[in-house]
């Protein structure tokens, strides 16, 4: 089977052979693998179908398990939802807590600007995100916005890329997949992994 491929329950996905002692050594490390990525891809899979009639990117996170980052990612990529951030070094993200130890932040913004390809602000009000449609960052992370405060950001019409976070499951997204909205990130699809059913029978 290729990746992304669904198959019916009890179907029999790779035969393997090797000796005894390999396959039982092995055995527990690779289903754990098989069966968090599946869970991965699935979940990314029930994200997109969501908001499948809108142009919005579904993105995932750095929120993973320790060790575990290149085979979630693997499984993200393979479902279409691209990282939010490769990594520290690929884009800067300005947080909330950055913030509190400046006292000029848009200062700070523009030397990240400067020396940067990318430039992620996270706006917690309104009024700091409006601050930002003159700065040439990559988009504007709205954290823990609800819909109404959402659809109010919209309607301003600032020159921004929207990514909206925080608080987003399978049941409300529809509610943030409003006009507008760029990218929707979310933390659960690398860090709430469902495992997939897997197991390996020896014959």
């Amino acid at each position: 089977f290729k990746d992304g491929q669904y198959t019916k329950k009890n179907t029999i996905i790779a035969v393997i052979f090797g000796s005894n002692h390999s396959l039982l050594r092995a055995e527990r490390v690779a289903l754990n693998y098989l069966q968090a990525m599946s869970g991965t891809y699935d979940l990314c899979k029930r994200f997109q179908k969501k908001i499948k009639h809108t142009k919005i990117k579904l993105l995932h996170t750095r929120k993973t398990l320790p060790l575990f980052r290149s085979p979630l990612k693997e499984a993200c990529i393979a479902a279409g939802c691209m990282p939010h951030r490769e990594d520290l070094s690929t884009a800067v993200l300005i947080k909330e807590n950055h913030l509190k130890f400046t006292t000029n932040p848009i200062e700070l913004i523009k030397k990240a600007i400067a020396n940067n390809k990318k430039v992620v602000v996270e706006a917690k009000t309104l009024k700091f995100a409006k601050s930002l449609d003159q700065l040439k960052i990559d988009r504007v992370l709205l954290d823990n916005f609800t819909p109404l405060m959402l659809k109010k950001f919209i309607q301003c019409n600032l020159n921004l890329k929207i990514e909206v976070s925080g608080s987003v499951n399978l049941k409300n997204i529809q509610k943030f997949a409003i006009k507008g909205v760029h990218y929707i990130s979310i933390g659960a699809l690398t860090k709430n992994i469902e495992s997939k059913d897997f197991s390996m029978l020896i014959v």
